[in-house]
């Protein structure tokens, strides 16, 4: 590695790691004084206070290492442009790419290191954290502060698959609802649908169901029923932890996952889970896009004065417009106007083709 290389990587590294620490620091100083006075009221101890946000920094990483290598290369570029020192370099016949050859390099490490957090830890350090907020922090939670849930897909007890519309804590009812049983070889036994269920003195009450079995030639037959109480051995408490379910699941624990339901004819569920699967795949390359989007506006900073300002105002402008980008897109794929795969990369690739025409323009 050439002396040049080596300063500009240790500017970029250097200050990535000293801005990942004030993110981390800053993110938890505001919500452990947003929870202040819960902690205080519940009398939690420091202990438990020191073990749910110990959990939680794998969680904060992966949010902020984008932003914090952001603010490195618009720091470390726009320095070496008001210094004149790309000129420089330019001047000696050292193009742009040479210049940022290491520093995308890094940016690519840090992409994969990310990768290999969400898959490996972050599964784990939610699910701990959930836990202790759970059991430890919150107690027994007031269902009444839960809101709606929809779309609820959900494996449960008896080799059952629950398909719900809604599912609302407050007054534990659902709506829309439908049941897929099979059998030990997994095929279809029964299969139920529902317009209504409740929870009453512990047991599942559904009305307007409609029941049809299947024999082992595939035969079907079919049962109307006003109302019922239901054989269902899961609980509200199981319904309203799904969605948390499926955080703690990797990349490929979400494709068996969605293996499962392939037949079940849920739509909404299956396309919300590859959009989620293909979003696991493209957020932890936004460090690496981010930089081809920081570099061009980085050579535009001119004047010494604010330098360290305005690196930072355009940081906090790309980091906003990227994570708005990516929300719309997602939020577009879970509705089925884009499909999975546009709508998990569309932030990377558009801000990637930005990068690199501002890029190709400003040098």
């Amino acid at each position: 590695m050439r002396i040049l290389d080596r300063y500009i990587l240790k500017s970029v590294v250097t200050i990535f790691f000293g801005a990942l620490i004030v993110f981390l620091s800053l993110y938890l100083i505001v919500d452990i004084l947003g929870h202040l006075d819960e902690f205080l009221r519940d009398k939690v101890s420091p202990l438990v206070i020191w073990e749910y946000y110990a959990s939680f920094l794998p969680i904060i990483f992966v949010q902020t290492a984008p932003v914090a290598i952001l603010l490195a290369i618009l720091a470390t570029f726009s320095k070496l442009n008001v210094n004149n020192e790309i000129v420089a370099m330019r001047s000696a016949g050292i193009n742009i790419w040479q210049l940022t050859k290491q520093t995308i390099l890094f940016a690519f490490i840090v992409s994969i290191f990310i990768f290999w957090v969400n898959e490996n830890i972050i599964p784990q350090a939610m699910q701990m954290s959930d836990k202790i907020k759970i059991e430890k922090i919150e107690g027994k939670t007031s269902i009444a502060k839960k809101e709606r849930i929809n779309n609820v897909a959900y494996f449960g007890r008896k080799n059952r698959l629950y398909f719900i519309n809604s599912f609302e804590p407050k007054d534990l009812s659902m709506e829309g609802i439908t049941i897929l049983e099979q059998d030990k070889n997994q095929e279809l036994k029964e299969k139920i649908y529902a317009l209504r269920g409740s929870w009453k003195n512990g047991k599942w009450v559904f009305s307007g169901i409609q029941v049809f079995s299947y024999d082992e030639n595939g035969s079907e037959t079919s049962e109307f029923i006003t109302e019922k109480i239901m054989d269902i051995p899961e609980t509200p408490n199981d319904f309203m932890t799904q969605r948390i379910q499926v955080d703690y699941m990797n990349i490929k624990q979400l494709r068996d996952y969605l293996d499962k339901l392939s037949d079940s004819g849920a739509r909404s569920v299956i396309r919300n889970l590859n959009v989620d699967i293909q979003q696991r795949f493209a957020y932890p390359f936004s460090s690496l896009v981010i930089v081809f989007v920081g570099l061009p506006f980085s050579l535009m900073i001119k004047r010494r004065k604010g330098m360290t300002f305005a690196s930072f105002g355009v940081c906090i402008l790309i980091g906003f417009l990227y994570y708005l980008t990516n929300a719309v897109s997602i939020a577009m794929g879970k509705s089925g106007l884009f499909p999975p795969m546009i709508s998990g990369w569309f932030a990377n690739m558009s801000f990637l083709f930005i990068g690199l025409f501002l890029l190709k323009k400003t040098t």
